[in-house]
């Protein structure tokens, strides 16, 4: 929670707040440092000015936040799109001066609008504030924490900002709230919470959930706050940035500088709905959860000085907004170097007073998207999305009808992996081997590419024939899925055997052409060619879209989840195969198979690879196994098999 910055406190003595009740802490291991210079909540990113370069925002993404009441008539909120709720389920209770004084900073930074005393992250963004009551009986309510995120989810809203703490002994946390953030995550809502300044004693929910975005908190001088949780329970999908002297607003019209958990919260969530906002200013669907990956994916790690001599206390390491952004966009130019902070406020009692606020950054009228790259295709599958623009519908050609077409993907990329797909993918052995043999060159008839208006690559998909009831196969479809596709395709290729099933091997969508139908008309062209060639099944070892964020969740559990509505699939991969005529007929749980040395996996995920076990790695469908003793890991993929009869 957030910290006020005068009187000042002892080196790492944190005031309690409702909702993070912690034991006394410890004394700080460390010496007194001199009082570090406030700053605006855009100084405080680095990076940030320069994103405030494209966009400010967007009206129509909602950010949705459970904090204390805010207090609206603040300057800095003056003309801020900004709609403050009541937990109508819950009785009305007394005024809260500490929760409306936490409320507030929290708004502000996402929320202040530009040439105010205050300017926030995402000014032009909707904001719906939650006021949950902040007394020590109701805010430690689970069920009524579950009720609030899904009011906000109700609300539409594309990142959650969750800023209470739910203390817990275990590294669980309460059914009801599981299921809210498990709602949230197949809703594509990014779920963000504070890590909670609990020295590493207490595991607090809803951080520890692995669908949540956990926010650790750094000092001025880049080292850890001893207070800053941390613990095994946050592994994978825990992010630290600058958590002291950062200013937001008080309720009365004040300005006061904090340090804490939350105050790193409020800046990744108004981080996190920037960057969706670019995507869709860009042309692309909103996808939050893309954006949680990217900011996981693009981590800094934390020196042994910084992290006190404890690397998990840097959580997955310290945000890096300029490389999030390009793993985001790579047509964007880089995001330039910011402005230093400003000098120290000047105080006046038990306020700070701020310097003058930085200038407004106005975005440019228009944007423009990156131009159209072609893309190889990941194993089984890849997210559909919307668009905004109106098109002419596609053409879909096969390889065999244009043979010029065979290097339209970028010869960077390796079979079966895609700019969206984590980048270890394209290591597995079989695609490798795919990509050297040149098999789409021997199965053209089974080689799409979608064609625009001026016959541009904008969308494509492979397969590959085999005979699944050969001699020793005996249809039975193979734990190997994906891997071993290929590997069949190209035994019965060289030995002459005659193919009776078609196995999918990927479809991919350009970005900005996702959400249009293109992967149900590129699925419905491999059936097609299917039936011409004189097979009888179309098989499809399916890499699930939203699966990566439930690493630990066993793949058969997964796939059989199903929406209360109508009984279709909860994954919406998943979800189209099956509207077009598919049925999940069993699991692949070795499909991809990637093994790699200790420093090849630190290379391709940038983790430290330091521990025997697993890993959760961002995009990581299970955790990757690592040996220390014998300098390897293993990832073995699970896809679902997806049977389409062609009768």
């Amino acid at each position: 929670m957030p910290h006020t910055a005068a009187p000042p406190p002892a080196p790492d003595e944190i005031a309690q707040h409702p909702g993070d009740r912690a034991a006394a802490p410890s004394p700080a291991p460390e010496a007194a440092a001199a009082k570090p210079p406030a700053r605006y909540p855009v100084q405080a990113m680095p990076g940030m000015a320069a994103l405030h370069r494209h966009t400010l925002g967007d009206p129509d993404i909602l950010i949705g936040v459970i904090d204390g009441p805010p207090d609206t008539s603040h300057p800095c909120l003056t003309g801020a799109r900004l709609e403050a709720r009541e937990p109508w389920w819950l009785p009305a209770g007394p005024p809260d001066p500490q929760g409306a004084e936490h409320g507030t900073f929290t708004a502000s930074v996402l929320a202040g609008q530009p040439g105010t005393v205050l300017p926030g992250l995402a000014p032009r963004c909707r904001l719906i504030a939650l006021g949950h009551p902040a007394d020590e009986h109701t805010i430690l309510d689970p069920h009524s924490a579950a009720r609030a995120i899904e009011e906000l989810l109700q609300a539409g809203c594309h990142v959650i900002q969750y800023t209470m703490a739910h203390h817990t002994a275990s590294d669980d946390a309460d059914p009801m709230l599981k299921r809210a953030i498990a709602a949230a995550v197949e809703a594509g809502v990014l779920v963000c919470a504070p890590a909670g300044n609990d020295y590493g004693r207490n595991s607090i929910a809803p951080a520890i959930l692995p669908g949540v975005l956990a926010v650790g908190a750094h000092r001025a001088d880049n080292a850890m706050f001893y207070f800053s949780n941390h613990g095994p329970a946050y592994t994978g999908h825990g992010i630290t940035t600058l958590g002291e002297a950062v200013f937001g607003a008080t309720p009365g019209g004040g300005v006061k500088a904090q340090k804490g958990t939350c105050v790193s919260v409020a800046l990744i969530t108004g981080t996190a709905a920037l960057l969706v906002s670019l995507q869709r200013h860009l042309g692309q669907r909103p996808d939050p959860l893309a954006v949680r990956d990217a900011l996981l994916a693009t981590t800094r790690p934390c020196s042994p000085e910084q992290a006190h001599g404890e690397p998990a206390r840097c959580l997955n390491g310290y945000l890096d907004l300029p490389a999030a952004t390009a793993h985001l966009f790579p047509g964007l130019p880089p995001l330039a170097p910011d402005l230093p902070p400003p000098a120290p406020a000047q105080e006046s009692g038990t306020q700070r007073r701020a310097p003058s606020p930085p200038p407004p950054q106005t975005p440019p009228a228009t944007l423009q998207a990156p131009p159209p790259t072609s893309q190889a295709p990941p194993p089984a599958s890849v997210q559909p999305a919307t668009t905004t623009a109106s098109r002419p519908v596609p053409r879909i050609v096969t390889l065999a009808d244009r043979p010029d077409l065979a290097d339209a993907r970028p010869a960077n990329q390796q079979q079966g992996q895609q700019e969206d797909m984590p980048a270890f993918l394209g290591h597995d052995t079989a695609g490798r081997w795919a990509k050297a043999a040149d098999l789409q060159q021997h199965f053209p008839q089974f080689t799409f590419y979608a064609l625009d208006a001026d016959g541009v690559v904008v969308g494509g998909g492979q397969a590959a024939p085999f005979a699944l009831h050969a001699p020793g196969r005996d249809g039975h479809l193979p734990d190997g899925g994906w891997d071993e596709i290929l590997l069949w395709a190209y035994t019965d290729l060289q030995q002459a055997t005659a193919p009776d099933s078609l196995g999918a091997l990927g479809i991919w969508v350009q970005p900005d052409r996702r959400g249009t139908g293109l992967s149900d008309r590129l699925l419905a062209a491999m059936k097609a060619a299917a039936r011409t060639a004189g097979l009888t099944q179309l098989l499809a070892p399916v890499r699930p879209t939203r699966k990566h964020h439930q690493p630990h969740t066993p793949m058969s559990e997964y796939a059989a989840r199903t929406r209360p509505t109508d009984g279709l699939p909860d994954d919406p991969w998943l979800r189209t195969h099956v509207r077009a005529g598919g049925h999940i007929v069993g699991i692949a749980p070795t499909s991809m198979l990637v093994a790699g040395s200790l420093a090849q996996w630190r290379h391709w995920t940038g983790l430290p690879f330091d521990a025997d076990g697993p890993v959760i790695v961002p995009g990581a469908l299970a955790p990757v196994h690592a040996s220390l003793a014998h300098d390897h890991a293993v990832y073995a993929e699970p896809n679902v098999w997806v049977h389409h009869p062609l009768a």
